[in-house]
């Protein structure tokens, strides 16, 4: 057996942790950027799932249900609460913003780097502000000088990434439908 059979030379190891090491400073910025993006969709697929509970629950209970949203605070991470608005614990049923003791559905905080921008709705006289409230059959509902109205509206999220803006939206219809799309 001859002494240069037994394995690689520290030289060989060296040059193959040297490759190893510039793939991976190459490599990293792209993970980060799919990252953004990765928890981009995930963070509006459980706002959408919100919407949907809160949605369903309406229709279970027959009360109003609302999700309310907090874009970014202080630039602080943004977050949202879907509820069932119905008054209990002293609360005011139907204002869409939790208070008193209303049950919660689902709540979550949006992963940093993601900003959360104010929803905007189709009758901006509903003064909805940042939540959105569903009746009984489904439908987002609001009130207008005391009369109900249906209204639409957009839930809209984006992130940075490799310089460039990534965002994705949310959409009510006045039917309920629930959509999210890439815009």
């Amino acid at each position: 057996m001859r002494l240069n059979d037994r394995g690689f030379t520290a030289i060989e190891l060296m040059v193959v942790m040297s490759m190893i090491a510039i793939l991976v400073v190459i490599a990293m910025p792209q993970i980060s950027n799919s990252m953004r993006s990765y928890n981009l969709s995930g963070d509006m697929r459980l706002m959408m799932a919100a919407l949907n509970k809160a949605k369903l629950a309406a229709m279970r209970t027959g009360v109003n249900a609302s999700v309310q949203f907090v874009p970014n605070p202080n630039g602080g991470q943004a977050s949202y609460v879907a509820f069932v608005d119905n008054g209990d614990g002293g609360g005011i049923a139907g204002n869409g913003i939790l208070d008193g003791s209303e049950e919660t559905l689902q709540s979550g905080t949006l992963h940093g780097g993601i900003t959360l921008l104010a929803p905007t709705f189709s009758n901006t006289s509903l003064n909805q502000g940042n939540s959105t409230t569903f009746n009984s059959r489904g439908l987002p509902w609001g009130y207008v000088g005391g009369a109900p109205v249906r209204y639409s509206g957009t839930i809209t999220a984006c992130t940075e990434t490799a310089g460039q803006t990534i965002r994705k939206a949310i959409t009510i219809s006045t039917g309920g439908g629930i959509t999210m799309a890439a815009i």
